[in-house]
């Protein structure tokens, strides 16, 4: 957009709009991008259910967000999982139910959003063995 604004070359070229016009239009364009992606939340994530331990690791992909997490527990206390849907069946997210001496546990939800159709069967294929 700087370049849009101090060089004369849309002027030249581009005659449909005017680039003050462009660059508010490019402006409000980013802005939802970044609202959208921040919402949904992509994740990168990693699975392992070599051992006798589940071990789900995952990392957030918003901006400015440094937002690590791990997941580890033993096979033999995982109970159920659920899978939340929301904003138009866009957003997905994991929900894993735990065995404690206390009671159930409820861990946070991790998005599924990032992940393929795939890769969202494979995981939740390889948690309904542990079920």
């Amino acid at each position: 957009m700087i370049v849009v604004f101090l060089t004369n070359f849309f002027d030249d070229y581009v005659k449909f709009i005017s680039k003050e016009k462009f660059i508010i239009l490019a402006s409000i364009v980013y802005i939802l991008y970044v609202i959208y992606i921040n919402f949904v939340n992509y994740c990168y994530i990693e699975y392992s259910d070599d051992n006798s331990k589940i071990i789900l690791r995952y990392v957030s992909v918003r901006l400015f967000s440094d937002e690590r997490n791990s997941i580890e527990f033993e096979k033999r206390n995982f109970v159920k999982y659920k899978i939340d849907a929301s904003f138009f069946n866009l957003k997905k997210e994991l929900v894993l139910f735990i065995k404690t001496p206390n009671g159930i546990a409820k861990y946070p939800s991790i998005s599924l959003t990032g992940l393929t159709k795939n890769q969202k069967t494979l995981l939740l294929t390889s948690l309904d063995k542990y079920i």
